[in-house]
């Protein structure tokens, strides 16, 4: 099945995010030596990386796995904002946890869904199927 352009979206988003906490586990293990931190993070980044090779695969685990880790983050950040409240909190404790409702929002879109979950959701599986039956 061809990608469509949220399905390559949203994998090039979590392939951002797996590399990222990649990076950074690195850098706190080796540079910053807080190894607590980085064993912290590194299942998580182990976790993105093994959502993108799903979502890479078109497997429907892939996009569970990513789904459930940005419910997870998303959750824990608005937990913090919410734990040191709204005055306490800088404008990037605010945004941040946005962000990954805003991928929740970009995983619940129906191309992406429909793509993961085989129903064919997407323009293209639409318009296939109406030049089929016509």
């Amino acid at each position: 099945m061809k990608r469509s352009g949220w399905v390559m979206g949203i994998t090039g988003v979590q392939l951002l995010l797996a590399l990222s906490l990649v990076g950074i586990t690195i850098y706190l293990f080796t540079l910053v030596r807080l190894p607590d931190a980085a064993v912290f993070l590194s299942p998580i980044a182990m976790l993105y990386l093994a959502a993108v090779y799903g979502l890479w695969k078109e497997k429907l685990w892939g996009w569970w796995l990513g789904f459930l880790l940005n419910v997870g983050v998303a959750g824990a950040l608005l937990y913090n904002v919410i734990d040191e409240g709204w005055r306490n909190s800088d404008a990037e404790d605010i945004v941040l946890p946005f962000v990954f409702v805003a991928l929740l929002v970009l995983f619940a879109i129906p191309a992406v869904r429909g793509h993961y979950w085989g129903r064919g959701d997407s323009k293209e599986d639409v318009l296939a199927i109406h030049e089929k039956h016509a």
